[in-house]
């Protein structure tokens, strides 16, 4: 891996990191000419990438230009919807987690229904190895493998019995 970022697909919100087009890419396209992409996610309208200096960056929705998320801050991993609403978690490297984005389910677990358009810490653990979000609703991990669940328990996906959850709650039984 030479740390390059390569994209291909649909392009209509700049989720490609190039220039926005109803057209769309069918074989990859280079995203820039920096070499020290680490880790990348996608949505259906944006792009979150993760530099081998853990600075996080954000293209989509409109801007096809690569802006860095909560400048100063340092990422290991982030996790968006594939809804074409974009809530966005992620884990820090002090094992933090926080979220930003749409929260109509609660799925972002800060306690509200409020959308955030900076990342806000969720509860104050450290101990955050892994996250990944749905549709309506997330699920988190700890580094000492216990699962917590949050956000809106359609067809059961919280597997706590809860229909709602706004902020993260220990699976049991597991």
């Amino acid at each position: 891996n030479n740390g390059t970022l390569w994209m291909w697909g649909a392009n209509r919100s700049g989720q490609l990191g190039v220039q926005i087009s109803d057209t769309p890419r069918l074989a990859p396209v280079q995203m820039g000419t920096d070499t020290d992409w680490k880790y990348v996610e996608t949505s259906s309208f944006s792009t979150f990438a993760i530099k081998m200096d853990g600075t996080l960056w954000k293209w989509g929705n409109g801007n096809y230009v690569p802006v860095e998320v909560a400048p100063g801050t340092r990422w290991t991993t982030v996790t968006s919807c594939v809804d074409t609403t974009v809530s966005v978690l992620g884990i820090q490297t002090d094992g933090t987690l926080w979220a930003f984005g749409y929260n109509d389910y609660g799925q972002l677990g800060d306690g509200t229904f409020e959308n955030r358009g900076t990342p806000v810490q969720i509860g104050f653990d450290t101990d955050w190895q892994a996250v990944s979000i749905g549709e309506d609703h997330t699920l988190g991990l700890k580094t000492n493998g216990t699962l917590y669940s949050w956000g809106h328990a359609r067809y059961g996906a919280l597997g706590t019995g809860d229909v709602w959850i706004d902020v993260p709650t220990l699976i049991d039984g597991l």
